[in-house]
């Protein structure tokens, strides 16, 4: 990839992290309403808006999924430990 794709690209990851982190703000206090996304959108254009919500959403899924992944853990080493599972 030459400089000048590689300097777009981090811009672009700039701007999404400021949305996101702007999505965020709204979403602490609770003003995530169309309107909200609208001022995003022309703040930052369409596509970093949608990238930036599809991340401040998925973000917690993966918090969700990294505790349940962590939880599980704990129960498979409890059953190792009683000789329930071998693995």
């Amino acid at each position: 990839m030459n400089r000048e794709k590689s300097n777009k690209l981090l811009s672009c990851c700039r701007y999404i992290r400021q949305a996101a982190e702007e999505l965020k703000k709204w979403k602490e206090r609770k003003e995530t309403g169309m309107e909200e996304i609208m001022k995003l959108a022309g703040n930052f254009g369409f596509p970093i808006a949608v990238s930036a919500y599809l991340l401040v959403r998925i973000e917690g899924k993966l918090n969700e999924l990294s505790a349940s992944i962590t939880e599980l853990a704990q129960a498979i080493a409890v059953l190792k430990v009683k000789g329930e599972v071998q693995i």
